[in-house]
């Protein structure tokens, strides 16, 4: 059996994550008077974003009537203009040690290489047009869990993937 596709996340994978992604998630979720540890993020990163919330805000929201599809979108759109901040001015965005040269081994070996992500189209484009030297490196597609009905933990984005080979 020949391996036509590799697909990848991208926080933390391919790209150095020091936690910045939970501390925006953390800040989002503060802004609308939610006080959440990281310790109780972190297990929900890859998640879709929206998924992530409405988990988070079922803990710990004590009155459930308050937790709304208005409110969860309103807190990931917060949290979306921080990462997007973020990612757009940071001068510490880097590709993890060896991403590049795996790509090119992988693209050597007529292996195609995806990227996958809870991010939005707008973050993902934001960091893949960032670092130039990975886009060179031919990342031939990749997908947001916002294209999928469930994302991480779900064969939904690989079943995508087969589907366009």
């Amino acid at each position: 059996m020949k391996i036509e596709l590799v697909v990848f996340d991208i926080a933390g994978t391919t790209v150095i994550d020091q936690g910045e992604i939970a501390l925006s998630f953390q800040s989002a979720l503060l802004d609308f008077g939610y006080h959440v540890p990281v310790s109780s993020i972190n297990p929900l990163m890859g998640y879709k974003k929206t998924e992530a919330i409405s988990q988070i805000l079922h803990e710990i929201e004590k009155d459930k009537e308050l937790i709304t599809t208005s409110l969860i979108l309103e807190i990931h759109h917060q949290f979306q203009e921080i990462m997007m901040e973020f990612y757009a001015t940071t001068p510490s965005l880097q590709a993890t040690p060896f991403a590049e040269e795996i790509f090119a081994y992988l693209h050597s070996k007529k292996i195609k290489v995806a990227l996958d992500t809870g991010f939005s189209k707008e973050i993902t484009s934001i960091i893949i047009d960032r670092l130039v030297r990975i886009k060179d490196q031919k990342i031939d597609s990749y997908i947001c869990s916002k294209e999928v009905s469930k994302a991480m933990n779900y064969p939904y984005v690989i079943v995508n993937w087969i589907e366009q080979l």
